[in-house]
Parts: structure tokens; C-alpha cells; sequence
């Protein structure tokens, strides 16, 4: 599993086996929101060998209007020294979002 990056969700909407609608989509966050689903899936991370990094992450705007999320980025086998993280952080920016960190907008 060295350097694999999983980014996805099952919540966005007619993407892959995502939410029928926004409507749904929605729903599904708010139920989420809820029921803690945000330390159930840290959990279920964490049993399968990976670790909780503690430092913040915000996603870029993935589209003009929106703003960025607040993230955090867990690796596996091991917690990363700050500047690992931000290796990782620059090539993701890089390469999944096309922006660098200076263009980011908060």
C-alpha cells in the first residue's frame, strides 16, 4: 500500500454507486452528521493499519463558488513527520487539484 492515496465517496451524487440525487445526497449527510460517522470511519481506518495525522488539511474548491473543506489525511503503518505531510499535501494540490498551495484561497 505504499503511496496510495484514497480520495472518494459514496455520498456524491450520480457518480460511481453515489447518491440516485442531491436530495439523497443530502440526506445522507445529515444523517451521517448524526450518527458520528466521522469517528466510526477514523475507526474503521485505524483497525485496518492506518494512522490519524494531526496536521490540518483543507481540500481546494472543486469548483467556482464553493469553498474549501477541512480535511485530515491519514497514512498507513505509521504517522508522517510535518514535512512528509507536506510533501504529500503539495503533490495532491498538484495533482489532483491543479493549484498551488499560494493560490489557495481561505
Amino acid at each position: 500500500m505504499n503511496g496510495l492515496i484514497d480520495i472518494h465517496s459514496h455520498i456524491l451524487p450520480l457518480v460511481d454507486d453515489g447518491a440516485e440525487s442531491v436530495e439523497m445526497a443530502l440526506l445522507m449527510l445529515k444523517k451521517a452528521a448524526e450518527e458520528g460517522i466521522e469517528k466510526r470511519r477514523i475507526s474503521f481506518y485505524e483497525r485496518n493499519g492506518f494512522c490519524y495525522n494531526p496536521y490540518p488539511y483543507t481540500q481546494p474548491s472543486i469548483a467556482p463558488g464553493r469553498k474549501p473543506i477541512p480535511l485530515r489525511i491519514m497514512t498507513y503503518q505509521r504517522t508522517v513527520t510535518e514535512a512528509e505531510y507536506q510533501k504529500i499535501k503539495n503533490l495532491l494540490y498538484r495533482r489532483v487539484y491543479h493549484v498551488s498551495e499560494q493560490q489557495m484561497k481561505y
